[in-house]
């Protein structure tokens, strides 16, 4: 009978595993968020940051996928610029 609590790959809880899963959880999130800011405000949209924030946070809850959602959401809602550049 093993007293030590470990994974199902047979190593024991520790180390870098909950920073690995933490580093995996928000990867997503971040990477999104950053893509619609850098996008929102280079084009001029209103409340760059907001959309950034609702991008990050909505990927916290489900793995990411909510980033994706909104990160969709903005770009078929955003205004495309027309300074004729």
């Amino acid at each position: 009978m093993a007293t030590e609590s470990s994974l199902p790959s047979g190593r024991p809880h520790g180390g870098l595993g909950p920073l690995r899963l933490l580093l995996v959880t928000l990867l997503v999130p971040v990477t999104v968020a950053s893509i619609v800011y850098r996008h929102a405000s280079s084009n001029d949209a209103e409340r760059p940051l907001v959309w950034a924030g609702a991008t990050f946070f909505a990927g916290l809850t489900d793995m990411g996928v909510g980033s994706i959602i909104v990160g969709l959401l903005y770009f078929a809602v955003r205004k495309e610029r027309t300074d004729g550049a």
